[in-house]
């Protein structure tokens, strides 16, 4: 199943946030940590490695932020990006055909909830193509992601490699991890457990 999401005003959000310096943030410049130099790459516009590239316990503190009313608390997706931070798109509880999305920064703003449209097959997801998608992010073993991050870069055989981006989400339910070591780049899976599953060339 191919999921495509249509959110041009979360596309729009990403520039403006990361175009955000104000003083608030240099108050306060880290409280989910600086992130792993040895394992993320720099965040290319400015400011601390992105805590949740490759720190479980900062992802898991981001989750704890979003409202209570959200309990218990379904995704149908989750990210962390270089420069961009978390990205995680909840179903609402009470309408099942409805998801928005959050954007929490290293610096701790939080950007939502975006109304998010999910399009599968070229048309507009149901109820139950959406039931298909979520999952509970306690599922995942967040208190391994820095031992996997090492395990993808070792897998990656990229000789500098660094995590830029993991995610999941879509039907097959796989972690991505995406290590870059310019201009190569390759893509290894893990399961929910973040244990390793294959490498895509």
């Amino acid at each position: 199943m191919r999921v495509h999401v249509l959110a041009a005003a979360a596309a729009m959000l990403v520039a403006a946030i990361v175009g955000c310096s104000g003083s608030k943030e240099r108050q306060n410049p880290a409280p989910y940590g600086t992130g792993d130099p040895a394992l993320a790459e720099v965040n290319p516009y400015g400011g601390p490695l992105d805590p949740f590239l490759t720190d479980g316990g900062a992802v898991r503190k981001a989750l704890a932020t979003l409202p209570a009313r959200y309990a218990p608390l379904r995704l149908t997706s989750i990210s962390a990006t270089e420069g961009r931070g978390l990205t995680i798109d909840v179903v609402e509880p009470i309408r099942h055909d409805k998801v928005v999305r959050y954007m929490i920064l290293p610096t701790g703003k939080t950007f939502g909830p975006i109304p998010v449209k999910l399009v599968i097959a070229n048309k507009v997801a149901t109820p139950a193509d959406i039931a298909q998608l979520e999952f509970d992010p306690k599922a995942i073993a967040f208190e391994r992601l820095t031992p996997a991050v090492r395990e993808a870069i070792t897998r990656s055989k990229l000789q500098d490699g660094r995590i830029s981006q993991w995610g999941l989400g879509g039907a097959k339910k796989h972690v991505y991890m995406i290590i870059d070591a310019i201009p190569l780049r390759r893509a290894v899976l893990f399961d929910h457990r973040l244990h390793f599953v294959r490498v895509v060339q």
